[in-house]
């Protein structure tokens, strides 16, 4: 599913860019407010116990993960699917022949609904109403796009959708997650974000209107160390987030 190729575009947009993976270079156009902790790797989980919250200020941002991808991440609680249009604004475009407004994902406490608004099937089940999700299923809109439904982490309500048909959203992105209060990216297959090679989980969770960061190994940003922060610590776009095992960085889109 992974690219390691050694370069990685700036422009999500441009077809020739799919799975391609290097060092990130955003503009300064906004910024993603952190909030940065580091403790004794043991002393304390790494994971918070997901609610629903009601703020949606993130709204949307890209992720990108040197050497393994660049994945757009849905804060509010109702995502809207369809065909992407200049005078149409939803969360997840995909490019295909869809509706503009093709389905609504929802979620409420920790609880995934998809309300069909035209052809929409599971598991090869064509809907006629809202349908609770599970777990993990095959969501078809229209007769060909195909999206992998699943929800791999036990302690986050956070989902994520891999399309395995041959469309791409909009920004494009290896896959798009549906964050609730935290995202867990590391090395174990039941991440949000597998991560091969990592040393050990890095834990993005909401904190008011901005994101806050757990990871198990010392941080730094733009090279500087991070030890520890009593308040929030902003994180302009372009910055990067770096571990012994990791870097990453963030893009609000």
């Amino acid at each position: 599913m992974f690219s390691t190729s050694p370069r990685f575009s700036t422009s999500p947009s441009d077809d020739a860019a799919l799975g391609e993976t290097a060092l990130y270079e955003p503009g300064v156009r906004e910024f993603v407010s952190l909030t940065l902790r580091q403790t004794a790797a043991a002393t304390r989980p790494l994971f918070l116990k997901d609610t629903m919250p009601s703020s949606a200020a993130l709204s949307r941002f890209m992720i990108w993960v040197d050497s393994v991808g660049g994945y757009l991440v849905c804060t509010d609680d109702e995502v809207v699917l369809g065909h992407p249009a200049k005078d149409s604004v939803i969360a997840l475009p995909i490019r295909a022949d869809l509706a503009r407004r093709h389905a609504i994902l929802r979620r409420e406490a920790g609880t995934y609904t998809i309300e069909p608004l035209g052809k929409v099937s599971i598991d090869g089940r064509p809907l006629t109403g809202p349908t609770v999700l599970g777990g993990e299923q095959e969501i078809q809109l229209g007769d060909t796009v195909r999206i992998k439904f699943t929800m791999p982490h036990a302690l986050s309500a956070t989902a994520r959708l891999l399309l395995t048909s041959p469309h791409r959203t909009e920004p494009r992105a290896d896959a798009v997650l549906l964050m609730a209060d935290s995202c867990v990216l590391g090395p174990k297959s039941h991440c949000h974000i597998e991560c091969r090679g990592w040393g050990g989980d890095v834990v993005l969770f909401r904190k008011g209107e901005g994101l806050a960061v757990r990871a198990s190994e010392p941080i730094s940003i733009d090279g500087v160390e991070v030890v520890e922060v009593a308040g929030p610590a902003d994180l302009p776009l372009g910055s990067r987030l770096e571990g012994e095992s990791f870097a990453l960085s963030l893009e609000q889109v």
